[in-house]
C-alpha cells in the first residue's frame, strides 16, 4: 500500500488514533495535517509530539477532549503542565 504525504505525519495521526481509542479524528484531514505540520515545528520534531499524545491519552481530563491536532495544538502547554501534577504521571507504552 503506497502512503502519500509527510511519513512522520501520517504515523503522528494514526498515532493520536490509536492512543485516544477513535477511528476517525474531528475537523478535515487537511486541518488535521496541518497542525500537526505546526505541532511539530513549534514543539521541536515528531518525538516531542508522541510524549504530548501519551501525556493528553493518560490524562483522565484530557484524554476525553483531545480529538484533533488543532486542539492538541493549542492546548499543548495546559496538557503538560497538567500532567505534572503528582497523580496524573505518564505511563510507558
Amino acid at each position: 500500500v503506497k502512503q502519500y504525504g509527510n511519513p512522520e505525519i501520517n504515523f503522528l495521526i494514526d498515532y493520536l488514533k490509536e492512543r485516544m481509542g477513535i477511528p476517525i479524528l474531528d475537523l478535515t484531514t487537511q486541518m488535521n495535517r496541518r497542525y500537526c505540520y505546526l505541532a511539530i515545528k513549534k514543539f521541536g520534531g515528531p518525538d516531542k509530539i508522541k510524549i504530548l499524545i501519551d501525556t493528553a491519552s493518560s490524562h483522565p481530563f484530557w484524554q476525553n477532549k483531545t480529538t484533533n491536532f488543532k486542539t492538541l495544538y493549542y492546548n499543548a502547554v495546559q496538557i503538560i503542565m497538567s500532567s505534572r501534577d503528582n497523580k496524573f504521571a505518564v505511563t510507558k507504552v
